[in-house]
């Protein structure tokens, strides 16, 4: 497989990732919504509510991917699949 076609898989793989860990993430904030302050807030407050665990699922996907992707690059194993130098950029490698 060509090098090219490495990276496109890769952030194929990636992006269907994020989205998923995204989307988990905001169902997840939403149980826990109508498990505790459903019960206690206003109708009204929903549209509030659905904003911020939408952001906070953006928030929570970044931090969850950027963990994922340097556990991935710890050995250096991605980065040869890849083909790149071993080490994060800006960084000599080992």
């Amino acid at each position: 497989m060509a090098k090219g076609t490495r990276v496109a898989v890769f952030m194929g793989l990636a992006s269907l990732a994020n989205i998923l860990i995204t989307g988990l993430l905001f169902i997840a904030l939403l149980g826990l919504y109508s498990l505790t302050l459903a019960k206690i807030m206003p109708p009204d407050a929903v549209i509030w509510v659905l904003m911020i665990c939408f952001i906070l699922s953006l928030v929570g996907a970044v931090f969850a991917y950027k963990k994922i992707l340097s556990l991935l690059r710890k050995d250096g194993k991605l980065d040869a699949w890849l083909g790149m130098k071993p080490g994060l950029p800006g960084k000599p490698g080992k």
